[in-house]
């Protein structure tokens, strides 16, 4: 961290930007917000906001004003980074940019220097290289990069049943379908598992790290929250109280709706300055 400095101008972002909304979902613009504050503070380099809502400009500005530099990109990552010589890669990476071009059109990284802005300005970033950038878990990013694999490679057999294994006529099956239903894949509760675990982390935690309380999703969460504590006490109290909500987040849907709606009551007392 960068000391009393780094603390003060999360501390100053935080002020600027507390009225403003990061994104719908409550638990996303309080990560956000944690993201935004580990940049400020030094804690790592690059930073990045996905949701572009009316209020990015604004969020953007404030960033700026106060110290850190900003760009602009279409998109976090654009592709899965898979061995050169695994079968149909060049379509695993078409069905990775067609999943891409689903997600919003615009993201804003932040970083910590002017040197580092322009290292990575509009680069095009595998899901790997992004989750490196973004001082994740190495075990973490992999642990995603197997997840995030199994929609294209599912479509990919979806296309092989319908028109064969010719890698030429499969590329121009992919080029005319918009979408590529497939069956619905199960895939594990991580997400839901990281928010009722670790309410500070910025990612999705794997199984190792879930089940051991010194791994590294473990350190970066309590690093995380004694950020937050010392730059606001009451986020850090609204941020445990979401938690709380989520660890009663199950099968009952009815019951779900109720908590999720708790959270959002508990982020629009936040944003209108009335909690915590």
């Amino acid at each position: 961290m960068n000391g009393a400095c780094g603390i003060v101008k999360a501390r100053s972002i935080y002020q600027a930007t507390r009225a403003l909304l990061f994104a719908d979902i409550p638990a996303i613009d309080l990560k956000d917000r944690v993201s935004v504050f580990t940049v400020a503070a030094g804690m790592r380099s690059t930073g990045v906001l996905e949701t572009w809502g009316q209020w990015l400009p604004q969020l953007r500005e404030a960033m700026i004003t106060h110290g850190l530099f900003t760009s602009v990109a279409t998109s976090v990552w654009s592709a899965i980074a898979r061995p050169l010589d695994l079968p149909y890669r060049s379509l695993l990476l078409a069905l990775d940019a067609k999943r891409v071009a689903g997600k919003p059109k615009h993201v804003l990284w932040i970083h910590t220097s002017k040197e580092v802005r322009d290292q990575y300005r509009q680069a095009r970033f595998t899901q790997q290289e992004a989750g490196a950038l973004l001082a994740y878990p190495a075990c973490c990013i992999e642990f995603e990069s197997r997840v995030m694999a199994q929609l294209p490679q599912a479509q990919l057999q979806t296309l092989i049943a319908e028109v064969g294994e010719d890698e030429a006529t499969l590329m121009t099956a992919l080029q005319r379908k918009k979408e590529i239903p497939v069956a619905k894949i199960p895939l594990p509760n991580n997400a839901l598992r990281t928010e009722q675990r670790f309410p500070f982390a910025l990612h999705v935690a794997c199984d190792e790290c879930l089940e051991n309380p010194e791994s590294p999703s473990a350190v970066l969460n309590a690093r995380n929250g004694d950020l937050v504590e010392e730059i606001d006490a009451g986020l850090h109290s609204l941020i445990l109280q979401v938690q709380n909500l989520y660890c009663g987040v199950g099968e009952d849907q009815a019951n779900n709706l109720i908590l999720f709606s708790r959270m959002r009551s508990l982020h629009s007392g936040f944003l209108s300055g009335q909690q915590p």
